[in-house]
């Protein structure tokens, strides 16, 4: 998205760290394992800010994949979209979008 001039590699940084930064206010380790579970926030506000989706199509996009999700993987998988997460039964991970 990028290098289709959508938005800069500056403000990706930007995004990403600030994302980071309000992982470890919600008290969550740092220690890098979970650096790219956080990646999905910042390029979702990315691309709804710049105009490019909104919060209905983000969400559409994560129900078609948690439906094949749960196709593939054969695991219960959940959308809250009160919270706009997704939750993973099998794993008890949730991601926040």
């Amino acid at each position: 998205m990028s290098e289709q001039g959508h938005f800069t590699w500056n403000e990706w940084a930007a995004a990403l760290a600030d994302e980071l930064q309000d992982a470890v206010r919600r008290g969550e380790p740092d220690d890098g394992s979970r650096y790219y579970e956080h990646w999905p926030t910042p390029l979702e506000n990315l691309v709804a800010g710049k105009g490019l989706t909104d919060s209905a199509a983000l969400l559409t996009r994560k129900k078609a994949w948690v439906s094949r999700s749960i196709r593939k993987l054969g695991r219960h998988i959940r959308i809250d979209s009160r919270r706009d997460s997704i939750t993973d039964a099998a794993r008890g991970a949730v991601w926040m979008a």
